[in-house]
């Protein structure tokens, strides 16, 4: 009896089991993984938006002063424990500040997720700057999807 179980897990385990590429290699379709698409998910052929990141009103470009809100919605793949990393960089890519997204509804998800957050910068002058939001990968297994947003920033006024 134990050799049989023993037989029958190997049996599962096996290397001449086809697996789907396999299968696809037979039938004459050969695929290679995809390349990361500039919003950090992979562009493939199927249309997937899972790693997809929308904002509702910051424009790429727009002149903004501290404290900056900033509101969308994101993958629930995006987030860890109900938020994902922001920072503002300048153009030497020196960090000015940091802040979080946090999910405005359940994260746990491969849909959107409405997020919202604020970060508060101080500059003296115009700021060319970037701001990245990250996906939260605490597992430091793969690169996180990124989505960076150009914007100029203008000190408080007085």
């Amino acid at each position: 009896m134990k050799r049989y179980l023993i037989a029958l897990a190997l049996a599962g385990c096996s290397p001449n089991m086809p697996d789907q590429q396999d299968q696809a290699a037979s039938d004459g379709e050969l695929t290679a993984p995809q390349p990361p698409d500039e919003a950090g998910g992979n562009a493939d052929s199927s249309g997937d938006v899972s790693m997809e990141l929308t904002l509702d009103e910051l424009e790429p470009g727009a002149e903004v002063t501290s404290p900056l809100s900033f509101s969308g919605s994101a993958s629930g793949l995006w987030y860890f424990e109900g938020d994902f990393p922001v920072r503002l960089v300048d153009g030497t890519g020196t960090v000015i500040a940091e802040s979080y997204a946090a999910s405005q509804s359940d994260w746990m998800t491969e849909e959107q997720v409405p997020f919202k957050g604020e970060i508060r910068f101080e500059v003296t002058e115009p700021t060319e700057a970037t701001l990245i939001f990250q996906e939260d990968d605490p597992s430091g297994m793969k690169v996180p999807a990124e989505h960076p947003v150009p914007l100029v920033l203008l000190p408080a006024e007085d």
